[in-house]
């Protein structure tokens, strides 16, 4: 008799899992792929990533190969993790309505909290260029 209950559970939570992977791919469907951008305040230095990080694109303005490669690589490094934190709120704004919160704290626990929306000016509004002269 106890088995019946653990089995219906199982089908139960079965079946909401794939419902739940059903509207996410349709969601993802229709908004196409998820991306996180970032570049630097004078856009010498930009970035595109996908959720968790893997680097799609890196654009460097030649004005930038003047400089050292420990500060280009610091650069290309910090873009990288904004475009990060981005792609991160670009998914949570993605799937939401979609994911009930324990799915989107998982999320969150994987490394891919939500974020505000950012802009394109790099936080501390300066230069990069002008900044590593």
């Amino acid at each position: 008799m106890h088995e019946d209950y653990v089995e219906a559970d199982n089908a139960r939570a079965a079946a909401r899992i794939a419902e739940t992977d059903q509207r996410v791919t349709e969601r993802l469907a229709r908004s196409g792929p998820v991306l996180g951008r970032a570049r630097s305040g004078d856009g010498a230095v930009s970035v595109t990533v996908v959720p968790g990080g893997e680097i799609q694109e890196v654009l460097i303005d030649p004005r930038a190969l003047q400089l050292g490669s420990a500060q280009l690589a610091a650069e290309v490094l910090k873009q990288a993790q904004r475009a990060t934190r981005d792609a991160a709120g670009r998914l949570h704004r993605t799937l939401h309505g979609v994911l009930d919160t324990r799915a989107a704290e998982g999320l969150t626990a994987l490394g891919m909290a939500p974020q505000p929306v950012p802009d394109d000016d790099d936080e501390d509004g300066g230069s990069f260029l002008r900044r590593a002269r």
